[in-house]
């Protein structure tokens, strides 16, 4: 049976239990809540990485879509970090996973078990400060600036213009009477008001009095000034409502740092960029590790025409493996848009999604005409390994010895054909997707997308495959795009294994006893059709995908319904986190209350899992309730944000199989009940600012059949509670502390076995200001106990350790644009858990260790 995915976050918030030593664990904290329009920052840290890790990848979507998409996490400190891009307040919930590809072995995922089916959840909320205060009066006239109205901005004389009420939008970047870095600079704002009050694509944005190309969703307005200097400036947002008529416009004041001539607008070309170097050496479980890197990204932009290029090449690629290297060069102008490189291409959810693709990607948009097109390699060819090369993966010799048997692997295996590990075709990939219309209204696509392993490129492999899949999709937006529908439908063919070719019309009439009505062998270029072709009988429509979704903001509520059926034989390689045979119906409603300052979700779903019944096994009856309240008074109280939800798995088997000799229990009748909770509160006291923050996750999973079991069934039954608080304090000089406690208590395996974790950390960061001087210096404490159990209560390993873990680090800019960093650890790990044989009754003592980690990196911006 499945173990839910809380429990696995819960067990490895902070650290993990080393019940296998040498095998990669995934360390993460998961965010509680997200900001509207704002990154998600998501940390990894990993235990036993011995075999130095390949990618770190976390795969995320909306939870009202149906596909996954990616980002790289990048080496920071002892982990790896990134962010997922910001979401929507529609997007209520972001869902995610976390793989890990290292160099041997297969990839780990976080969390453990049925990451792509049952991720880890975060809420979106909007930004805690609701209401961004305004001067009343105009600020005052700068030198060089026109008294009159902003150019561009014309109201009639004596016009009184009406006023949005600031609970109606949001700044979100540059925050008024901030200093930022001219690099940084850019203008983000977000509308919280109905799309009957305010019409953003009539928005007006300007910058020291010059107009700026913007971009404008429903709920976000965002602008990206050109080369700006040193000095302060003055941003105004002018917004529209549906008939053009005019509001008061948003001012606000920022300043930009550094030498120079200040307080002026520069249109001219505009050169920007970066380049880093950076050695990473570590040292885990005795081994030593290195990974050096060069990268960055430069972009050249004059007036609508952009030019960039960014890459990162690290010593760890290696052509045994898939490519590590990343290198991406890109064109934007108005109508086209043309990247060469590691591309990440999105047709449409069903299609194509969330792949790396080494090739071109190009878009075209020339009105109501648009066309996106694809083509390169997904996986290049890996050669497989016969046993007389197999080498040690620690010492690199030849003769591999097992270590639990004494036996060499060349001593038994020595034919050339003896194949230990298969290899990896090269895929590769091209697809279309032609549409008609206006996103804005009504639009009409079609997809064509082509995967097909390179048979020729590897010797040793197994199973190539041969993928085609056609799709159409339709949107339709109306009432300034306060009603949206939008559906899609894809149909595949895939072939499982195309070693042999296609099957000749001849030998299908002969074999199966038909007269097909064409012969395969004349559609190879198109799809190699075989008896590993899938589906086998297209009538069926097993190999349909298809979802269609109404989204309504009126009143105050955003609605949201979607029906979704993806078929049991639906395969697309362009999007291989789809999940498949599920069938069934999704509501939501975001209800926003007294001036936004009250949010109210209520979510439901009801699906069927298999509902095909694939190899004779039930179909499951998925149901979820979801509920959540975020109340968000202001600055001087705190923010309170609740989520509640209800998952249940029933697959309706209420009978145990009592045949004589085999008990098989396939009942599935589980309820999960999950209880989210965070308050936030910033403050003064001593006249010092603070920050305190409080999270509590619970979760409990019981089984409607664990009295009844077997005795030879595992129970699945589960108990966490995790709580975790965090202090911030900033002083008067440029110092901040943060203080960070946890706990966690779980039962699992029907009581059988517990965990127990706390953990402490103190954290001290200094900015002085001067040459951008940051610095850092931390000191974190684990200790973690509990016991593991069989099913007859027998004692299989005890866990008890302690975990000391030192930080130091810091950045310098010495000379203007030239940044050193600096990041230290240092663990101490202290083991005294225990693992039993209940055969011979040893005892085996996991051992302790210390790591330490150096990082080193230097940036030049420009």
């Amino acid at each position: 049976m499945r173990i839910h995915r809380l429990f696995l976050s819960l067990l490895f918030v902070f650290g993990s239990v080393n019940l296998s030593q040498g095998q990669i664990k995934i360390v993460h904290l998961q965010p509680a809540i997200g900001r509207v329009n704002r990154p998600i920052p998501i940390e990894v840290r990993l235990e036993n990485d011995g075999t130095m890790t390949d990618q770190v990848r976390v795969y995320y979507k909306s939870i009202k879509n149906a596909s996954y998409k990616y980002i790289e996490l990048q080496p920071a400190g002892q982990g790896y970090r990134g962010e997922i891009p910001p979401q929507p307040l529609s997007a209520e919930k972001v869902q995610y996973f976390i793989m890990v590809i290292p160099r041997i072995g297969g990839p780990v995922t976080y969390p453990e078990v049925n990451p792509f089916y049952e991720p880890l959840e975060i809420q979106i909320i909007p930004k805690e400060t609701i209401h961004e205060e305004m001067p009343k009066k105009r600020p005052p006239v700068q030198k060089g600036e026109k008294k009159s109205s902003e150019k561009g901005v014309q109201p009639r004389r004596n016009a009184i213009l009406p006023e949005l009420d600031q609970s109606d939008y949001v700044i979100l970047t540059p925050d008024p009477g901030s200093s930022i870095r001219a690099e940084d600079a850019f203008i983000s704002v977000s509308i919280l008001a109905d799309s009957g009050i305010v019409d953003p694509s009539k928005t007006v944005v300007l910058l020291d009095g010059r107009k700026l190309q913007f971009k404008a969703s429903e709920y976000l307005v965002t602008a990206v000034p050109p080369e700006i200097t040193p000095g302060r400036h003055l941003i105004a947002v002018v917004f529209h409502d549906p008939k053009g008529r005019q509001f008061r416009p948003i001012r606000w004041r920022f300043t930009v740092e550094g030498p120079g001539k200040r307080g002026a607008l520069s249109l001219r070309q505009s050169v920007r960029g970066n380049v880093f170097l950076s050695t990473r050496q570590e040292r885990v479980s005795g081994r030593s590790l290195a990974d050096n890197r060069i990268g960055g990204n430069l972009s050249l932009r004059k007036e609508a025409f952009q030019l960039g290029t960014r890459f990162n090449i690290t010593s760890q690629e290696d052509r045994n493996f898939q490519a590590r290297n990343r290198f991406l060069f890109w064109m934007r102008m108005p109508w086209v848009k043309f990247q060469f490189g590691d591309t990440s291409p999105a047709f449409t959810e069903l299609i194509l999604s969330g792949k790396r693709v080494r090739g071109v990607n190009a878009q075209v948009d020339l009105g109501i005409f648009h066309l996106n097109v694809a083509a390169g390699q997904t996986n290049r060819g890996i050669e497989g390994n016969a046993y007389i090369k197999i080498l040690d993966p620690l010492t690199g010799d030849s003769l591999y010895i097992n270590p639990v048997t004494g036996d060499t692997l060349t001593s038994k295996f020595i034919g050339e054909n003896q194949v230990a590990r298969y290899g990896t075709y090269a895929q590769n990939l091209w697809g279309l997707h032609l549409a008609v219309g206006k996103p804005a209204g009504f639009l009409w696509g079609l997809s064509l997308l082509k995967v097909k392993d390179n048979v020729h490129s590897i010797r040793r492999g197994i199973r190539p495959k041969d993928n085609l899949v056609l799709g159409t999709d339709l949107s339709l937006a109306v009432d300034r795009g306060r009603f949206r529908w939008q559906s899609e439908a894809a149909f595949s063919v895939l072939s499982e294994d195309i070693s042999n070719g296609a099957i000749s019309k001849t030998e299908i009439d002969s074999t199966f006893d038909t007269d097909l009505p064409f012969d395969p062998k004349k559609l190879e270029k198109w799809i190699i059709l075989n008896a590993s072709t899938i589906p086998i009988d297209p009538r069926r429509m097993t190999s349909l995908a298809a979802f269609s979704r109404v989204q309504l903001n009126y009143w105050g509520n955003f609605v949201h319904v979607e029906y979704k059926s993806i078929g049991s034989a639906y395969n697309s390689l362009g999007n291989s986190y789809l999940r498949r045979n599920l069938r069934g119906l999704f509501l939501s409603d975001r209800i926003r209350l007294f001036r936004n300052r009250v949010y109210l979700t209520l979510g439901y779903e009801d699906y069927f899992d298999n509902f095909r019944q694939l190899n004779k096994n039930p179909k499951i009856h998925i149901r979820s309730l979801r509920s959540g309240l975020n109340y968000y008074p202001g600055r001087r109280f705190p923010s309170l944000n609740l989520s509640v939800k209800r998952y249940g798995r029933n697959n309706q088997i209420s009978t145990l199989d009592l045949t004589p000799g085999s008990v098989f229990d396939n009942r599935e009748d589980n309820t999960t009940n999950e209880i989210t909770f965070n308050a936030s509160y910033k403050f003064k006291a001593l006249n010092l600012e603070h920050r305190l923050n409080y999270n509590l996750i619970q979760m409990t999973k019981t089984d409607a059949f664990a009295a009844s079991r077997p005795l030879s069934y595992f129970p699945i039954g589960i108990t966490n509670r995790i709580h975790y608080f965090t202090f911030e304090t900033n002083y008067h000089r440029p110092l901040k502390s943060i203080i960070r406690f946890a706990t966690n208590r779980n039962s699992y395996q029907g009581g059988l076995s517990r965990y127990n974790f706390n953990t402490i950390e103190i954290r001290l960061e200094a900015a002085p200001q001067i040459l951008s001087l940051f610095g850092y210096g931390g000191v974190r404490l684990y200790r973690a106990n509990g016991l593991t159990r069989n099913l007859s209560g027998n004692a299989l390993a005890k866990i008890n350790f302690q975990k000391y873990q030192f930080e130091l680090g810091g950045r310098i800019e010495p000379w203007k644009n030239h940044f050193f960093s600096l990041d230290s650890n240092w663990i101490l790990f202290q083991d005294r858990g225990e693992r039993y044989n209940l055969q011979t009754g040893g005892v085996l003592k996991n051992k302790s260790y210390q790591n330490y980690l150096f990082m080193f990196r230097y940036d030049y911006r420009f």
